[in-house]
C-alpha cells in the first residue's frame, strides 16, 4: 500500500458542459479536471446511473482531453466519476 503522503487528495472537479432535456432524449456532457490544477484527466471512468434504479446505468471513459458525452432520457440521474489515486466525485441532477 502507497504511503498516506503519497496519496493525492485532490478531488475530481466536474464541470457539467450542459444537459439538454428532449420529449425523448438528451445529452450529459461535460470535462473532468484536476481540481487542483486544472488539468484535463484522461481515461477517468465517468458512470451516469438512473436514480433511485441504479441498476441502469451507463459508463463511459474520458477522452484525451479529459470529455465525455452520455446520451439520456429525461429523469433523475446520479453521476460518479472516478480516476486511480483521486477522491470520487458524485454529482445529482435531474
Amino acid at each position: 500500500m502507497a504511503p498516506r503522503s503519497f496519496k493525492k487528495i485532490f478531488a475530481l472537479f466536474l464541470s457539467l458542459l450542459g444537459l439538454i432535456t428532449f420529449a425523448q432524449s438528451g445529452r450529459v456532457s461535460g470535462k473532468v479536471i484536476d481540481a487542483k490544477d486544472k488539468s484535463s484527466l484522461y481515461g477517468a471512468a465517468v458512470v451516469l446511473m438512473q436514480w433511485p434504479d441504479t441498476a441502469k446505468f451507463t459508463p463511459m471513459i474520458t477522452d484525451t482531453s479529459g470529455r465525455f458525452s452520455i446520451k439520456a432520457e429525461p429523469g433523475d440521474y446520479r453521476l460518479r466519476s472516478e480516476l486511480l489515486s483521486y477522491k470520487t466525485y458524485w454529482k445529482n441532477f435531474h
